[in-house]
């Protein structure tokens, strides 16, 4: 008996059937699923499925168009609040990392000094900020924090921005990793004093003064950290996402 005999005689026959077929697109028709049925894929359900082509190139734009990128930030959010092994993962990061927090020590008893009254400045409360901006690199991939310098005595103080507030990068067209100004969009409630009043009645549903601000702001202004990401993207990516 010929060797193709025995291989033959032995062969399950649904290898055989492969075998046999006389085109690769008869194989691939016995094995899609039906229309209809739960696992049926066409080209428009990927998007419902939630699957991304790999095969794209990197040059044809963001992959993740930036609508997308806040609902990720918006489920990472909820999962951190929710979820109690998310939430775990967050923490338990920051506390090995953190721990009781950072310090520092300079060699000039000046400059000490000065970096310890910004430290220690209640608007920046860096004992209890550096561990917020742990949780929150995690949670969103990225942190930007906003610097205001007092024109009169130097003082600083910071503002971590809401990184759903951001809804564009400004990039120098000659290089996409330096950042030269951020889109920021967000709604500013009024503090009026019909806003007051309806706060002291537990009106809470008033929303007299509220506007939609765009407001552009200069890079120098700001310190963006982003972690996952790589050189030609300009946002980062949560730790609980990926």
């Amino acid at each position: 008996m010929r060797l193709k005999e025995i291989v033959d005689s032995i062969m399950p026959p649904i290898l055989r059937r492969i075998r046999e077929s006389d085109t690769e697109n008869e194989v691939r028709e016995a094995y899609r699923p039906a229309e209809g049925s739960e696992l049926f894929y066409s080209g428009e359900s990927y998007d419902r499925w939630g699957w991304r082509s790999i095969s794209r190139s990197i040059t044809d734009g963001d992959e993740i168009a930036p609508e997308e990128h806040r609902s990720i930030l918006r489920r990472a959010y909820s999962a951190w609040c929710k979820n109690p092994l998310a939430g775990q993962i967050v923490n338990l990061t920051t506390w090995f990392v953190m721990g009781k927090g950072i310090g520092f020590r300079a060699k000039d008893d000046r400059v000490q000094s000065a970096l310890m009254k910004f430290w220690r400045d209640p608007e920046n409360d860096m004992q209890a900020t550096q561990h917020w901006m742990s949780n929150e690199l995690q949670i969103y991939g990225e942190l930007f924090i906003r610097f205001f310098v007092n024109p009169i005595n130097g003082a600083v103080r910071i503002a971590l921005v809401d990184p759903m507030e951001i809804r564009d990068v400004v990039t120098d067209p000659d290089n996409v990793r330096k950042a030269v100004a951020y889109l920021r969009e967000y709604r500013r409630r009024a503090v009026d004093d019909e806003w007051i009043e309806g706060f002291r009645n537990r009106d809470f549903g008033l929303t007299h003064g509220d506007e939609e601000v765009k407001e552009i702001i200069d890079a120098r202004e700001i310190i963006h950290v982003k972690v996952n990401n790589v050189s030609n993207r300009t946002r980062g990516m949560s730790e609980l996402y990926r």
